[in-house]
């Protein structure tokens, strides 16, 4: 879930929404922040509920530039 919230300029915060859809939260943050811009605050997204860190051991991978790289249906909870 993403929290979006207004940070006004004497540190207030005002909940705004909650996105379970990142597509929805993506659609929508342009209009967010001309929002935030009329009202002198600045936009804060909170990722809330990450996903539980995923197992790597077992799982084929390959490094590539610099990074790892694996299937991810390959991953264990």
């Amino acid at each position: 879930m993403i929290k979006v919230e207004f940070l006004s300029q004497d540190g207030n915060k005002t909940h705004i929404a909650n996105f379970i859809d990142e597509d929805m939260y993506i659609e929508c943050i342009e209009i967010l922040e001309s929002q935030a811009k009329k009202n002198n605050a600045i936009l804060i997204e909170t990722i809330e509920g990450l996903k539980p860190r995923l197992k790597w051991e077992g799982v084929d991978k390959i490094i590539h530039q610099g990074y790892w790289y694996a299937k991810y249906t390959d991953l264990q909870h």
